[in-house]
């Protein structure tokens, strides 16, 4: 049975928008649409997680892409492509990053959420949990989280 996956092309004079949702693997049809010379944005937030033949779907993909763009940009990336990014160095490519979500955990309730940051801003240290109002830790080890930033 195939996992649930999105991805929708939403034209615009400016720019081509590219919004891609669900699980992505090798059944994930990651079909390059033609920008004509536009910018390319690609909303990541609704990506829930990646296998590994979905991150050689997606590197295939963002190759093709640049192939045809000059400018490519990543909004929302979640941790499950952060990560990647952090770890392959082709996974993003020539595309700039706007901004990203990261993981939080609360040790006191056991909540859980994710927070959206710039491509530049800094971590805080510790978030207050919504829920319970203890500190919440970043759920990833901080340092290799953030290394797609320099890559």
């Amino acid at each position: 049975m195939a996992e649930e996956f999105a991805l929708r092309v939403t034209d615009s004079p400016r720019e081509l928008l590219i919004t891609v949702a669900g699980v992505v693997s090798e059944e994930a049809k990651l079909e390059v649409p033609d920008p004509h010379g536009r910018r390319v944005v690609i909303d990541v937030r609704g990506v829930e997680r990646m296998n590994s033949m979905g991150v050689r779907n997606w590197i295939d993909f963002m190759e093709r892409l640049q192939s045809r763009t000059s400018e490519i940009v990543i909004r929302q990336m979640p941790p499950a492509m952060v990560s990647q990014a952090s770890m392959i160095t082709t996974f993003i490519g020539d595309s700039r990053v706007e901004s990203f979500l990261s993981p939080w955990y609360c040790p006191g309730c056991e909540n859980t959420i994710e927070q959206l940051h710039g491509y530049l801003d800094d971590l805080p240290i510790a978030i207050a949990c919504p829920k319970c109002r203890t500190p919440m830790e970043l759920d990833w080890d901080r340092e290799a989280y953030l290394a797609f930033r320099t890559a």
